[in-house]
C-alpha cells in the first residue's frame, strides 16, 4: 500500500453535518408549515386546503422515521469531521514538535 493517501475534506464533512441538522429541522416543521399554506389556499379551494392538510398529517410516522436517521447521519458526518481534524492537528503538533527536537545519538 506504499504510496496510498487517504484525503478527508473534514470541513466538508462538517458542513453536510450542518446542513443535514437544517434538513432534520425542517421535517419537524413540517405540519405547521403546510398548515400555513393550506392558509394561504383561499376559501374558495377547501378542496385543495384539505388534501394539503391530509398529506401533511398522513405520513407523520415516515416523516418521524426519516427525521431521526437524517439526524443521526448529521450528527455521524459531524462527528467525523471534528475527528478527523482533531486528528489532523495532533499530527500536525507531533510533527512539529518532532521537528524541533533533535535525534536521539
Amino acid at each position: 500500500m506504499s504510496g496510498e493517501q487517504l484525503i478527508i475534506d473534514a470541513s466538508a464533512m462538517t458542513a453536510t453535518g450542518t446542513a443535514l441538522k437544517a434538513v432534520s429541522a425542517a421535517f419537524n416543521t413540517a405540519n405547521s408549515d403546510a398548515y400555513a399554506l393550506a392558509g394561504h389556499i383561499g376559501p374558495d379551494q377547501p378542496t385543495l386546503t384539505d388534501a394539503v392538510k391530509t398529506f401533511a398529517t398522513g405520513w407523520d410516522d415516515r416523516r418521524g422515521q426519516l427525521q431521526k436517521a437524517i439526524q443521526a447521519i448529521a450528527d455521524g458526518a459531524t462527528a467525523i469531521g471534528n475527528g478527523f481534524q482533531t486528528t489532523d492537528q495532533q499530527l500536525a503538533d507531533g510533527l512539529t514538535q518532532n521537528a524541533d527536537t533533535p535525534p536521539a545519538a
